[in-house]
């Protein structure tokens, strides 16, 4: 896009870089690169820059909606998780989504409809998952309505600052799929969704793992149930006991097994919402909202957590695609941590900050804090490969490589991969024959995908007897090799 030219047409670069989205993010991305140069120091610096105006505007936001408790431990907890500091350096668009999102909750409780309607359209033209926070805000709208304490022309608003960007989004499909063909990219899909029960419990398990299991993240949720036994002591009430039912179903979760599992995970998904739903109650009850705004703000977050793994339990769940729910799960445990200390000690604040950083160290050193996107690695192999046909002064030779992404970065300097100012102009990832010199082969085909490849083909790569095995580099599961023709 940047070399094309900016563009919001589902045309404007190739499906495989795309991936069927819509493109307002890389659209950004081009405008950045246009003012600040087209550098890797300057495209990585793009979603650093996202990254730090998220942290501000999420401290900023939780500090006038709660309290300063609330918003330092949720951007401890946001800054000790490692799909931050990911987020925060790749050319994805996963944190821009998260601060779209956030703000949309918070302009949408707040009243401010017009900001509502420019972030909402925003996100609608970035991904598909616009529809999930699209679902969660009709519904409120159509609540609403029927409500008679809420003067017509804040129904108005809220009508035109919703239904609006969502007919948007909807224009946008209906155009991608008179242009290419396609309302959503076949490409894109990883695996084939299955409407069963039992296939929605098992993705919505994995969705819901990534989110508290993925990193040891549930140890920072530890702290809390010894804050709601204290508490429990101190005002001499069971009820304070209540954010143990959750956790008991989380743990059973965890660790369930056998031949029913589908049955019992099920079972155990509708008991974990229940009692989820049941704490969230529970602070109103306790009095611990004392604006609507904060009551309207956690209900909206919980349900958006709820109706985004769904979405993404028959869609195509990733584990970056986390960061959004993320980010407001740190919100949601802060505002829980934070009613406990009121019914403790103020003096357990500074403690339990201390703690998080504890538990932090703990899993950066025992590699705990890791989350698995082998993206690193598959960086690392491509540096690899392409070393060695510079090495080797293969620059004019007919290439063919099973991966697209690989033949843009060994054709584009500005990617980094390339040590000199020489390119690999002759290389091709649609086929070979016999005048193709070199193959490379790799189960890294794009930078977010599965470890996955055609078999079939890599066999017949394999079994032919002119082609010959003269490279291979392994970094964990990555893997790529050369063949050179006889």
């Amino acid at each position: 896009m940047y070399s094309h030219g900016l563009s919001l047409l589902p045309n404007a670069i190739e499906p495989e870089f795309g991936r069927g989205h819509p493109l307002l993010f890389q659209a950004f991305g081009a405008l950045w690169m246009h003012i600040f140069g087209s550098s890797t120091i300057s495209l990585h610096s793009f979603c650093l820059f996202i990254a730090s105006v998220l942290i501000v505007f999420v401290y900023e936001v939780i500090l006038r909606l709660f309290n300063k408790n609330v918003a330092i431990i949720c951007i401890l907890l946001l800054v000790l998780n490692t799909p931050f500091y990911i987020e925060s350096t790749f050319l994805a668009p996963d944190i821009f989504i998260a601060l779209v999102t956030f703000g949309i909750l918070y302009f949408y409780v707040m009243r401010r409809f017009f900001l509502v309607f420019v972030l909402l359209t925003m996100y609608f033209y970035t991904k598909e998952s616009a529809f999930v926070l699209g679902a969660v805000l009709v519904i409120d709208v159509i609540v609403s309505i029927f409500k008679n304490d809420i003067p017509p022309k804040v129904k108005l608003r809220k009508c035109v600052s919703v239904f609006v960007p969502v007919m948007l989004g909807v224009l946008f499909y209906l155009v991608q799929k008179r242009i290419m063909g396609w309302y959503s990219w076949p490409g894109a899909y990883s695996r084939k969704a299955t409407i069963s029960i039992a296939y929605f419990s098992h993705w919505y398990r994995i969705c819901l793992g990534a989110l508290i299991y993925y990193e040891e993240r549930y140890l920072f949720l530890l702290p809390m149930l010894l804050l709601a036994l204290f508490a429990a002591i101190h005002q001499r009430s069971y009820k304070y006991l209540f954010v143990f039912f959750p956790a008991i179903i989380l743990f059973t979760l965890r660790f369930s097994s056998g031949q029913n599992l589908n049955a019992v995970s099920c079972l155990l998904l509708i008991l974990f919402f229940i009692s989820v739903g049941a704490s969230i109650y529970a602070l109103r009850d306790f009095k611990y909202f004392n604006r609507s705004q904060q009551q309207k703000f956690v209900l909206l977050s919980a349900i958006f957590i709820f109706l985004y793994f769904c979405f993404f339990s028959v869609y195509n769940f990733q584990g970056r695609y986390i960061f959004s729910p993320l980010v407001i799960f740190c919100v949601l445990v802060g505002i829980f941590f934070d009613f406990f200390i009121s019914k403790v000690s103020k003096f357990a604040f500074y403690p339990l900050l201390a703690t998080f950083c504890c538990i932090g160290v703990y899993c950066i050193a025992n590699k705990k804090n890791y989350i698995d996107l082998t993206l690193f690695l598959k960086m690392q192999t491509q540096m690899n490969v392409v070393s060695y046909f510079e090495e080797n002064n293969l620059f004019g030779k007919a290439i063919y490589s099973n991966s697209n992404w690989f033949v843009t970065n060994m054709q584009t300097p500005s990617h980094g991969y390339l040590h000199s100012g020489k390119v690999f102009s002759n290389m091709s990832s649609v086929g070979y024959d016999s005048s193709t010199d070199y193959l490379i082969y790799s189960n890294a085909l794009r930078p977010f995908s599965s470890l996955i490849f055609d078999s079939t083909a890599y066999l017949k790569v394999k079994s032919d007897s002119s082609l010959q095995l003269i490279y291979k580099k392994e970094n964990g599961p990555v893997w790529a090799e050369v063949y050179k023709r006889k």
